[in-house]
């Protein structure tokens, strides 16, 4: 993969990770309703993860929930 397209790519998942880290932290301390907060942690976690195997595998990241 060339650099360019991977900066990209891994921006678009930090982003996107972001995103749901707000809408998690907003969730958890503004309702206290932990249950939602908590997916919205968990997709941010799997963001991050995902930006991570693009940057050091190379390639794109699998559109799956199964990062193993």
């Amino acid at each position: 993969m060339e650099p360019k397209k991977k900066k990209k790519i891994v921006a678009y998942w930090i982003e996107f990770s972001n995103e749901d880290l707000e809408s998690a932290e907003k969730i958890i301390f503004n309702t206290h309703r932990f249950l939602p907060g908590m997916f919205f942690l968990h997709s941010a976690l799997e963001k991050r993860l995902k930006a991570y195997f693009v940057k050091s595998q190379n390639t794109d990241a699998p559109l799956s929930h199964n990062l193993i």
